[in-house]
């Protein structure tokens, strides 16, 4: 049906560095990274990792180009990590600010169900603002529109 998009990157000597499949929404003019697949699993050698990393890079970008020419509005990466205290997860979301972009916020799944569920997500916030004012900020900041996809 023409639905997923696999791409892959490899190198001179034709071994693959990555492998990406994404699913793409016509009528939502958007695309979204399912999976993907790498040396990068137990690697140890280091310039073997810079490989990959750049490759996945420029895996993102020429996806992003291709799915821009073919009228996509929307590349979707797949989630946001909303915290501060995980510095992996961070780095992840640097990543993703690198190209642009704005979050878009969806699907949230917390909804309390008892007088106890909705009793922590209020002191929760309450916590929040009053203890961690730089998480409210971040989540303010990351609020802020930017361009989208298809716009020059």
């Amino acid at each position: 049906a023409g639905l997923l998009r696999i791409s892959k990157i490899q190198r001179e000597d034709g071994t693959d560095l990555i492998w990406r499949c994404n699913f793409v929404y016509p009528s939502q003019q958007r695309v979204q990274p399912l999976f993907q697949a790498s040396l990068l699993h137990g690697a140890s050698d280091r310039d073997l990792i810079n490989q990959i990393g750049r490759a996945n890079r420029l895996l993102h970008y020429s996806e992003m180009l291709y799915f821009k020419n073919q009228g996509y509005l929307t590349y979707d990466f797949n989630g946001w990590y909303a915290g501060i205290n995980d510095e992996k997860r961070l780095q992840i979301n640097q990543f993703k600010e690198g190209f642009g972009g704005r979050i878009v916020y969806g699907y949230d799944c917390e909804k309390p169900l008892t007088v106890r569920g909705w009793l922590y997500i209020v002191l929760r916030a309450v916590r929040r603002r009053i203890l961690e004012p730089e998480v409210m900020r971040e989540l303010k900041r990351r609020k802020q529109k930017a361009p989208r996809l298809a716009e020059s």
